[in-house]
């Protein structure tokens, strides 16, 4: 607790007294007595008048706020741009892959309105399985269930649901075959240019 200068004054005396439990005795502490009324408030002899009392410092309360308020900012900035942000497929698929065959056994079910579109990679080099112009190119995988299935050779297989046929399609085998990763390049060109497709890429 700080004491207001308004409450303290000194000087400086000299005598014979002695220091006890008590405090201090004899002529000295006589002499303090009567003497000391005599000055001033605020004031101490050898020191001079005392400083006014320093203000109370500010809250920091502001500033935590401040504090809080940039590290949800931050929080949120960093989890935004670390979140990809993906379009929602026109038509999603249900899709299973199977290892079997030398191949891939891929099994699929899709709302009939999709085109869906296959390709495979084999040695390196990507084939087009069911080059889809339409929703009906599907037809030919159907099991009689309402499902879908189909086996490739290869290393991979990529499988694409779309509303409409994949645009460009032979620049777009034609540019990801440069790859180092060919199906997966694909699919990046692929999504590039259907952003609503729902694409499932499976490798063995």
């Amino acid at each position: 607790v700080l004491i207001n200068r308004s409450h303290l004054r000194g000087m400086v005396l000299e005598g014979l007294g002695s220091w006890s439990p008590s405090g201090l005795l004899g002529p000295l502490a006589d002499l303090a007595i009567s003497m000391v009324p005599h000055v001033a408030w605020g004031f101490v002899e050898g020191i001079g008048e005392l400083p006014e009392q320093l203000p109370k410092p500010p809250s920091a309360r502001p500033l935590w706020l401040v504090v809080t308020v940039l590290a949800i900012a931050t929080i949120v900035l960093v989890w935004s741009n670390s979140t990809p942000t993906t379009d929602i497929a026109t038509y999603p698929l249900e899709i299973s892959f199977v290892e079997g065959r030398g191949g891939i056994w891929t099994e699929f079910d899709v709302a009939e309105e999709a085109v869906v579109t296959i390709f495979s990679e084999h040695d390196g080099q990507l084939e087009l399985v069911i080059d889809a112009s339409s929703t009906a190119d599907k037809a030919a995988l159907a099991v009689g269930d309402g499902s879908y299935r189909t086996h490739t050779l290869g290393s991979g297989v990529l499988v694409v649901s779309t509303a409409t046929p994949i645009l460009s399609l032979d620049n777009c085998l034609s540019a990801a075959n440069h790859a180092s990763t060919p199906l997966e390049q694909l699919a990046i060109v692929v999504r590039n240019a259907h952003p609503q497709a729902d694409l499932h890429l499976y490798r063995r």
